[in-house]
């Protein structure tokens, strides 16, 4: 099995400090409060009709209130995740106690045997049954010399080889209750703030009635679209935390929950740390297998394509998920083009004789908004389906971008405050990671040097 060389991506950039960094916050702070704000109001005008997927509750002290049941995936995995509660608290009591009372070999088949068992009340014995045959079946067929594992069902992707090196540290690792209950208590309280998100902002429930979405004004329009993303990310920060949880009471190490999409700027970070297991996947299996051994430029597009293919077999070949990969690839080749094209040494000292670092920050911050619109009009067909997408496209691109109105260029101004502050943050976890780099060879250094004085004592 090969095994890849994990390298740290070196910025070609460096981004400065910005004067006026604060300005930018604040005008992003106030509109994504604003947004928000439409986005209520734009719910307290809905009235919800027959066909529209919703159910009504009694709040305590608010009283009846409609709760938007639109989103088919968070409709279906909030049962299911109540329902498999008590398995999953089951399999990690089997997991953790077992161990220490029973031989290895026991143990092992135990697992299975409970986790087949388990399944097979959650999903029904047939769907269990045709999910080993399809496994036996792939295997008997083509031997994988390579080959990964769902640990925790359904969400969180680990790569084979990652999740039998957690297998053996585990036993070894020390456990770290505190920040073990911390995340716990961090995903209750998300979970709870979507469930309650969706008795009063009904962005989902709006969308699906095309008539009544154009009919709204474009300030209130526009900001569906923000909603409908921020939702689609605290949902599955629920969804992998979930998971995550009992794969920490494991003393497992999952990956990181999703990046929040509200503070990322180019797109290429949100493939890279959104689904990071999904990432890790296409990245060991696909990418590079592909790009080896020469990495050279055309390895590297048919590696692209591939991934992207990968990625749309797995969300299956609909026209908005045909849309949404070929804009994210459109908005792919433009950041790289950029990043080719300033790698070159030539251009590079071009612009430091001529341009300072913080002008080229804030010209960065205007060309950065192209990529962000493009990888936003994907995300509108993605989460929405082709004829959200088309709406969006339709009321803001052709009646507004095109046309070159106001709204236009009050977007862009507003993005690229939102640029800038996406470069801030990159730019104080960029120098909080050197801070720590920094810490930790003093720590090797200071061990390395009482290591010697040991010695030369025994000695």
């Amino acid at each position: 099995m090969s095994q890849t060389i994990v390298q740290k991506r070196k910025p070609i950039f460096f981004y400065p400090a910005l004067p006026e960094i604060k300005l930018c916050f604040a005008v992003t702070i106030a509109t994504v409060a604003y947004a928000w704000y439409c986005v209520y109001l734009a719910s307290t005008k809905f009235q919800f009709k027959i066909g529209h997927m919703a159910s009504v509750h009694d709040l305590p002290l608010i009283g009846q209130r409609f709760r938007d049941d639109t989103n088919w995936e968070w409709f279906r995995w909030r049962p299911h995740a109540f329902n498999a509660l008590p398995f999953l608290a089951m399999h990690s009591i089997l997991f953790n106690i077992g161990e220490k009372i029973l031989p290895t070999k026991l143990w092992t088949y135990g697992i299975i045997g409970y986790s087949m068992i388990a399944s097979a009340f959650m999903y029904t014995p047939q769907l269990l049954g045709i999910s080993l045959l399809q496994g036996i079946l792939l295997f008997a067929t083509t031997y994988f010399t390579r080959s990964w594992k769902c640990p925790y069902q359904i969400s969180v992707i680990v790569i084979y080889p990652e999740f039998e090196k957690q297998l053996k540290l585990r036993k070894t690792e020390p456990r770290n209750w505190k920040k073990t209950l911390i995340f716990i208590a961090r995903i209750a309280f998300w979970w709870a703030l979507t469930e309650a998100i969706l008795y009063f902002f009904y962005f989902e429930a709006m969308l699906t009635d095309y008539h009544f979405a154009f009919k709204l004004p474009k300030n209130e329009f526009v900001t569906l679209g923000m909603a409908m993303g921020s939702f689609f990310h605290l949902k599955y920060v629920v969804i992998f935390g979930y998971q995550a949880v009992f794969a920490r009471l494991d003393n497992m190490r999952p990956p990181d929950g999703p990046i929040c999409i509200s503070r990322v700027a180019l797109y290429s970070k949100i493939w890279r740390a959104f689904d990071r297991g999904l990432y890790a996947y296409f990245k060991e299996y696909i990418f590079i297998p592909i790009c080896a051994p020469t990495f050279s430029i055309p390895r590297k597009i048919f590696g692209v394509f591939a991934s992207y293919t990968f990625v749309l077999i797995w969300h299956g070949f609909q026209h908005h998920n045909i849309v949404w990969i070929g804009l994210n690839i459109i908005e792919l080749f433009l950041e790289y083009s950029a990043k080719i094209l300033y790698s070159n040494p030539s251009v590079q000292m071009w612009r430091e004789k001529r341009i300072s670092d913080v002008n080229f920050r804030r010209i960065l911050g205007w060309l950065q908004v192209v990529c962000f619109a493009v990888g936003l009009y994907s995300n509108f067909y993605f989460l929405g389906g082709s004829q959200v997408g088309q709406m969006f496209v339709q009321r803001i691109f052709w009646e507004e971008t095109w046309t070159l109105r106001w709204p236009f260029f009050l977007l862009i101004t507003l993005g690229y405050f939102y640029m800038q502050v996406a470069m801030e943050v990159d730019r104080n976890a960029s120098l909080r990671a050197e801070r720590e780099e920094i810490e930790e060879a003093e720590k090797e250094k200071l061990l390395k040097s009482g290591a010697k004085k040991s010695t030369k004592k025994v000695n």
